[in-house]
């Protein structure tokens, strides 16, 4: 009957008939696998008893071509008939593709339990198409512990299989896999997670990942939240899974790199600047600092000299332009980014923008040329008689000193023509206005972070400008930039002409020269807002945050102070805590004498540890100074020799004498004083400085113990006190500690003493330190260095424990434990070299 469910209704009867109808119902069971639903035929296969029946259902299993609902089925009622292979063919017809016309039930998935195991079952359907086979299996294995590599490939084949499947399920299986099972194949899924505020838990897995799944799924929010926007991760997001990850231990270098790319692409401002905070390192930071301090504290100097008052320089502000200063203050406010971005000759052109700025206040300062600036603005040409001021005040800088004219060369090289700028648009065009068109497009214009303003190299549109003929750009280029009337245009000869006697111009003068060249170029001046020269520069809030994070003008301050003068920081006349490197380039050659000498013991066994640490770099520096004293000197009437002693030939001819040679006799004859200081200081804390410093003084030590001749002595110091710390046979370095500054002029003066009350011929001092005084300047030690070299005849040499920001010491040798066995060979040879000029 074509009817599906009279021929079902049928089939039940058969069965129900016994043998005869069982072996009947066997026979038509291929013709009847076309039914849809043979879930009630199917199951009667359970209570038949006929043999024959039987075996013709096992061969029907076996058939490829089984519909999945027939294979199943019928492979589930053959279990109870001892079908061995049933239960495998149950669960392939359940991973068996969807074909429209049957699913699994939950009923069917108890069936199958009942006929095997539920672990089994779980193991075989994770990818099962069917929703209440996969469910369940996926809901199974992840209960199951990290010692079940077989869930994990279950879970595995899971996420595989499709993305189709609910994502909570998905998440959950990443999740196993990754914090269970260390498999990184969810990763992307858990990214998801990540990425969404509303997960709750995320921070807990994420801190269950090992280092490398938890990077990589930090990378990958982070390349979310930068390339595809705040559709896929917020920047806040961003922030807090690094964060997380920070807290959880990640790796603090691969962190770094991470921030770096957040500080360079991220449109929050706070989420940069605390990225800032962590990409910069403490090392960058300072030296970023220090950069920019000294070249702050050379304008300080610069402006004493040419103004006579204390001008104070300070970074701009943010959103603010390349450099500004007003007339009636003190402060000069200066943009550090050409340094810190690296820019050629960045540091000329900061230093250029202060001479500058300085300029301002000594050519351009007084209530009645303030009155005449503050006219200027009011009729519109205030931005062309700052144009025509830098030049009138750069002319007269230039004729002062030729190291002036270089930088400010450099200034205005970099502010017309390759200073990158982000600048608004609707400023732009109203600056450029007619020339806009012709100026912009053939100029490479740059995507800006602020979307109301676009990023150009103003060279670029100041030498269009020049081509097509505007007059301020011509005038510009002419003026400030040396480069003349190329196109011989009448305006500009005539500007110039005005311009030719602009060194002896007062600010009237000044004034009305821009007034004439106002009425010369009409409307043109407008360009001057924006091509002007450096005040005409402005950089953003995104500029400020990449490259000048680690540097805050409060800091930036404190570190000028100190280049200026380190002493003015102590209260009560005893120096603050040295938390960090610090040196002094004040100019004066004149320190403070210390007077307190204390003596200092130490621990024998300590001394002992070290000693044995270093006594094979010690026997090695010792056979550099055995040979210090070392004298071939001549012996005559010798029968072996190297030369022929003329004097004894009268008695070899009459006496037969053979002893007719000269020999040379080795004697040793050194006469070496040998002291050693130990820099005491705060900053020789940093890293492992003070006791690489006291491990190297025991060196020597033990070197120079045994050697007739030498007599060494041992010294620390800082700021306030000289510590003797013995001679080589009672050595007590081990008992100095790092504390306050360092006077390092006023330990070598007393050291220096002491070596010329000493007895020896030969006088060597050798300063242990990182370079950095900062009780006495550069110059103090430097000079005081020279003068016990040259009219006392001591040598002098330093071992650094750091690489050296100002040398002051003619001889010296870097001491790196990578390399101690090169740094004592080194000392070793300076020493003897030294030795061997006096001796």
């Amino acid at each position: 009957d074509p009817r599906p469910l009279v021929v079902e209704e049928a089939a039940l009867a058969l069965a129900a008939l016994g043998r005869a109808g069982q072996d009947r119902l066997a026979a038509l069971l291929d013709d009847l696998a076309s039914l849809p639903a043979p879930i009630a035929l199917l199951s009667t296969i359970l209570v038949w008893d006929s043999p024959d029946a039987i075996k013709a259902a096992k061969r029907l299993a076996k058939q490829p071509d089984l519909p999945p609902a027939w294979q199943f089925y019928l492979s589930l009622s053959l279990v109870a008939h001892g079908d061995k292979g049933a239960v495998d063919r149950a669960l392939a017809a359940v991973r068996a593709p969807l074909t429209g016309d049957w699913f699994f039930r939950r009923e069917d998935w108890d069936a199958l339990v009942a006929a095997s195991n539920p672990f089994t079952c779980a193991l075989a359907l994770a990818d099962s198409p069917h929703h209440h086979a996969y469910q369940r299996a996926v809901t199974l294995l992840l209960a199951m512990t990290r010692h079940s590599p077989e869930a994990a490939d279950g879970l595995r084949r899971f996420l595989e299989v499709e993305g189709e499947r609910p994502l909570h399920f998905r998440i959950a299986a990443a999740r196993w896999l990754a914090t269970e099972a260390n498999d990184a194949t969810g990763l992307p899924l858990l990214v998801t997670a990540l990425c969404d505020e509303k997960t709750a838990d995320w921070q807990e897995w994420l801190h269950a990942l090992n280092w490398q799944h938890q990077l990589r799924a930090v990378e990958l929010v982070t390349d979310a939240a930068l390339i595809t926007g705040e559709g896929a991760c917020t920047e806040k997001r961003l922030a807090q899974v690094l964060d997380a990850a920070r807290e959880a231990g990640a790796r603090a270098d691969r962190l770094a790199d991470i921030y770096v790319r957040v500080l360079e692409g991220a449109q929050t401002a706070v989420v940069r600047r605390d990225a800032a905070s962590r990409a910069i390192g403490e090392a960058l930071a300072f030296g970023r600092l220090n950069r920019v301090a000294e070249v702050f504290a050379w304008g300080v100097r610069k402006g004493v000299e040419l103004t006579g008052r204390l001008l104070r320089i300070h970074m701009t502000s943010k959103e603010t332009d390349f450099g500004h200063t007003r007339l009636d203050s003190s402060r000069i406010y200066v943009s550090p980014l050409p340094m810190l971005r690296d820019e050629a000759n960045g540091q000329d052109v900061v230093e250029g923008l202060v001479l500058h700025e300085i300029g301002h206040h000594v050519y351009h300062r007084g209530e009645k040329e303030q009155a005449l600036w503050k006219q200027a603005h009011q009729e519109g040409i205030g931005h062309l008689l700052n144009l025509i001021a830098d030049e009138h005040l750069e002319r007269n800088l230039r004729a002062l000193s030729p190291d002036y004219g270089d930088r400010l060369k450099r200034l205005g090289a970099y502010a017309f023509q390759h200073a990158p700028q982000e600048i608004k648009l609707s400023t732009l065009l109203d600056a450029l206005r007619a020339s806009a068109a012709r100026a912009l497009s053939a100029s490479q214009l740059d995507v800006a972070f602020d979307e109301q303003s676009l990023r150009l190299r103003r060279g670029a549109v100041l030498g269009e400008l020049d081509r097509v003929g505007h007059p301020i750009a011509r005038l510009a280029r002419a003026l400030r930039m040396g480069l003349g009337n190329r196109h011989n245009d009448p305006r500009i000869a005539k500007a110039l002409a005005m311009c030719k006697d602009i060194r002896a111009l007062d600010m009237q003068g000044l004034y009305d020269l821009t007034r004439a060249i106002a009425e010369l170029f009409g409307g043109a001046v407008a360009l001057a807002k924006c091509f002007g020269g450096p005040e005409g520069l402005e950089f953003g809030e995104r500029d400020d945050d990449v490259f000048g994070a680690g540097i805050d003008d409060d800091i930036l301050q404190q570190e000028v102070e100190r280049i200026l003068d380190p002493r003015g920081g102590k209260k009560d006349g005893k120096p603050g805590p040295r938390d960090r490197l610090a040196i002094n380039v004040n100019e004066s050659t004149s320190f403070d004498r210390i007077h307190k000498i204390e003596r200092v013991h130490g621990d024998a066994a300590a001394h002992k540890a070290h000693a044995l640490a270093v006594a094979r770099h010690a026997s090695r520096l010792r056979s550099f100074l055995d040979e210090l004293g070392l004298r071939w000197l001549p012996a005559r009437a010798r029968t072996t020799g190297r030369a022929l002693d003329k004097t004894r030939l009268r008695a070899l001819v009459t006496r037969g004498d053979p002893r007719i040679l000269i020999a040379r006799t080795p004697v040793r004859r050194t006469d070496l004083f040998l002291g050693v200081l130990v820099d005491c200081s705060g900053s020789m804390s940093a890293g492992d400085n003070l006791e690489r410093a006291r491990r190297f003084a025991i060196l020597v030590a033990e070197a120079v113990r045994p050697l007739p001749g030498v007599h060494a002595r041992f010294f620390g110091f800082t700021d306030s006190v000289i510590y003797d710390a013995g001679n080589q046979h009672d050595c007590d370095v081990v008992a100095l500690t790092s504390d306050g500054g360092n006077n390092d002029a006023a330990a070598l003066y007393h050291a220096a003493n002491v070596a010329l009350a000493a007895p020896q011929r030969a006088k060597i001092l050798v300063m242990i330190s990182d370079g950095l005084p900062t009780e006495c300047s550069v110059a103090a030690l430097r000079n005081l260095v020279t003068e016990l070299s040259h009219r006392r005849g001591i040598v002098c040499a330093q071992v650094a424990v750091r690489k050296l920001e100002e040398v002051c010491f003619p001889h010296y040798v870097v001491l790196d434990d990578h390399e101690l066995d090169v740094a004592v060979a080194r000392f070793g040879r300076m020493i003897g070299d030294l030795c061997s000029r006096i001796l």
